[in-house]
């Protein structure tokens, strides 16, 4: 599998991304319901920070399936 570092350039298709890192969050929004979000930013702490706003989060890596899965669908992505 190759470096997370190098998936992140290679899936944004942007040099800048080069150090960043693919996560995915899911939370449990104000309506109740849950949801989950592709994140592409530079650490684990800025998602977290992001997503402090609800009730239950989990933030962890995503693998190469997800972000695949993810982007080829028109999923969530949110970049910070």
């Amino acid at each position: 599998m190759a470096d997370k570092a190098v998936l992140s350039a290679y899936y944004t298709g942007r040099k800048d991304n080069a150090m960043k890192t693919w996560y995915l969050s899911t939370f449990k929004s104000f309506d109740g319901k849950y949801y989950t979000n592709l994140v592409l930013t530079n650490s684990e702490e800025k998602a977290e920070e992001h997503y402090s706003k609800y009730d239950m989060v989990s933030i962890r890596i995503a693998d190469e399936s997800e972000v695949n899965s993810y982007r080829s669908k028109g999923m969530p992505i949110v970049e910070l």
